[in-house]
């Protein structure tokens, strides 16, 4: 906290003198672009991977989820012509999983599967399973795979929100505990987490799909008026008296705590409290502390959404 504590006074102070102030510089963690309903996409998430580094859609919305295979679009690859069916199926923020026990035909162009008591392949698509929201990716460097399920990935932002690979947002064993405001610095190990969590009889917060809102992008509101047959001067997708129009979605209850938003004029502010985020496989720890939703290292014209935040692995 004492890195926070230092921008904070920093930045006040150079808001209220006219004395010059260098702050200390920010060691943390930027978002490497905006994400949520600004980009035009109420459910863009971007994942990372925190042991390896490696991020989904990290350069544009929902570039991860799969649209091709072998350089198909999906609807050609299963000469499927009712789209919207499939796109509902393949779409980031709803329930998707794997094809199982699937095999191609012989010309490699058609996903059937064979029912094991009569021996008759069928056509398939997608199998759903319960509580999975799953990133799906082709796997470049085997082109005789169709897809496979981006299951190592440990945190996602969408705006202020965020989600861990646990619940309802994936099939993983993560999580996220509060350890309270503050003290980043004090939290060195995954010892003294578990010590912690103990002492307080504390768990690992898993995801649901009752608490955690986003913001919807204008275009999305403006499909759902339509498709719903609303009057959009009687529902405008900002209202004076509740902002924005929101969306429930899979996210981290705790987590949903880290940054609040309140308005107009639209105001997001960190709740400084330090977070342990436990990774996919339940091996590793994470801690993380939001810091802004500006970029920390810009200090004149940034629009913001390029969250702030400091995070390290506990050993």
């Amino acid at each position: 906290m004492k890195k926070a504590l230092l921008y904070i006074i920093g930045m006040a102070a150079a808001m209220t003198s006219c004395v010059s102030y260098e702050a200390e510089d920010f060691t943390g963690h930027t978002l490497p672009r905006k994400t949520g309903y600004s980009t035009g996409v109420t459910n863009d998430w971007l994942y990372f991977d925190l042991k390896t580094g490696h991020r989904y859609n990290v350069l544009n919305p929902n570039q991860s989820v799969i649209a091709y295979i072998d350089g198909k679009p999906i609807e050609e690859y299963f000469h499927y012509k009712g789209t919207a069916k499939l796109v509902k199926y393949w779409s980031e923020g709803v329930q998707k999983n794997i094809f199982e026990d699937a095999e191609r035909d012989e010309n490699g162009d058609t996903i059937f599967t064979k029912n094991q008591a009569t021996g008759k392949l069928t056509y398939k698509t997608v199998k759903r399973q319960a509580n999975s929201i799953l990133v799906m990716e082709n796997k470049e460097d085997d082109p005789n795979t169709m897809a496979y399920p981006a299951t190592e990935w440990d945190l996602a932002f969408d705006g202020y929100q965020l989600r861990t690979n646990s619940g309802t947002s994936g099939i993983g064993k993560g999580g996220a505990a509060d350890l309270g405001y503050g003290e980043y610095d004090k939290w060195t190990s995954k010892a003294q987490v578990d010590a912690y969590l103990a002492e307080h009889n504390m768990t690992f917060a898993v995801d649901d799909s009752a608490s955690v809102y986003v913001t919807m992008s204008q275009n999305d509101w403006n499909k759902y008026c339509i498709d719903n047959k609303l009057d959009m001067n009687e529902n405008p997708w900002f209202d004076p008296n509740n902002g924005p129009a929101k969306q429930l979605v899979s996210g981290n209850p705790v987590l949903e705590k880290a940054m609040t938003f309140s308005g107009p004029p639209p105001v997001y502010t960190p709740s400084f409290h330090t977070y342990v985020i436990r990774s996919w496989d339940g091996e590793r720890y994470y801690k993380l502390q939001i810091i802004s939703w500006y970029d920390a290292n810009v200090q004149i014209g940034d629009e913001g959404g390029r969250i702030s935040y400091y995070l390290d692995e506990l050993k």
